[in-house]
């Protein structure tokens, strides 16, 4: 079994890039001066966390991934990005609830959560990724036009689950014996089906729909690579879902994601991070030892880069 999520076309070791610089936002200083004054732009919170207590903020948040990836193709360079610790306690973010959730009071205040993404246009919060993507098509007319469109052979019904962790759920709770029993060959199959068809889900050319699942693509992977093991055997993507592996690689679709989130590797090593931590301890015992070791060492060259102590 290879820790090493790699597509076989590329023969080299993926990209441990961060994705584009973003303004970190932890205290009510780190907010730019002019923030949500102009309503040309998008402003879009963004969730991230760092790997070792003292690595940098680096943006992961899954949910936030199609949002960003869409509305950059929308509305090109007008979408102001921030990204927030996920694992950071509520009350250190307390003040930002109090601006996303602004007008709220009482218990719909306290029910309210600050999550992500949250995206600010012309005066409104939209706090949760699926009621962006449905708005997008109203707010951007002009361009949804021409990038939003049906899938040419593609039921639509397939892309109900996209946006949940439903998909991800077999693969944190389940177990099978081989990996043709794997719960993505079923989940995956008829967008594999619809890519042996046509290039990309809009036909000729990428769309709205390609741009939804490409993200989500990319985090099942990431996943079946991290917490594969003897219990839960990782799927030979290449070999058993051809179709997807050349459209994610060869389409454009892997450079896009990388504007919203770390990506391959990197973002390997944050889900191996984190997730044990937060979902289950479980996972831990499932992360390949290389990819611990990773972890471990990155970590280590974070604090003492921070500390000054790094020696060339």
């Amino acid at each position: 079994m290879n820790a090493l999520w790699i597509s076989k076309s590329r023969k080299t070791r993926p990209r441990l890039a961060l994705p584009n610089p973003t303004v970190v936002l932890r205290e009510p200083s780190d907010l730019p001066v002019d923030w949500l004054g102009d309503e040309s732009v998008i402003t879009l919170i963004n969730g991230g966390h760092s790997i070792g207590p003292d690595g940098p903020i680096e943006a992961c948040c899954a949910f936030s991934q199609p949002v960003i990836v869409l509305l950059h193709n929308l509305a090109p360079g007008r979408v102001h990005e921030f990204t927030i610790d996920l694992l950071a306690k509520a009350e250190t973010k307390a003040w930002l609830k109090a601006i996303v959730h602004a007008g709220k009071e009482g218990e719909e205040y306290e029910k309210a959560k600050l999550s992500t993404p949250s995206v600010h246009y012309k005066g409104i919060w939209y706090t949760d990724s699926a009621d962006v993507i449905a708005a997008l098509p109203s707010l951007f007319p002009e361009t949804a036009a021409t990038l939003c469109r049906p899938p040419s052979h593609l039921d639509p019904a397939n892309l109900g689950s996209l946006g949940t962790m439903k998909p991800m759920m077999p693969l944190l709770a389940s177990s099978w014996e081989d990996a043709g029993e794997h719960p993505a060959l079923e989940l995956w199959a008829p967008f594999e089906e619809a890519l042996g068809k046509a290039p990309f889900f809009g036909g000729d050319a990428f769309s709205d729909v390609d741009l939804r699942v490409a993200p989500w693509v990319h985090s099942y992977m990431a996943f079946d690579a991290t917490f594969g093991d003897e219990s839960h055997p990782p799927l030979d993507w290449e070999a058993d879902l051809p179709n997807i592996c050349r459209w994610l690689d060869g389409g454009g679709m892997m450079r896009m994601i990388r504007r919203a989130s770390v990506t391959e590797r990197r973002y390997q090593l944050l889900l191996a991070y984190i997730l044990p931590k937060e979902i289950n301890p479980a996972l831990g015992e499932r992360v390949p030892a290389e990819i611990l070791e990773e972890i471990e060492m990155t970590s280590a060259l974070a604090t003492k880069m921070k500390t000054g102590t790094f020696t060339m």
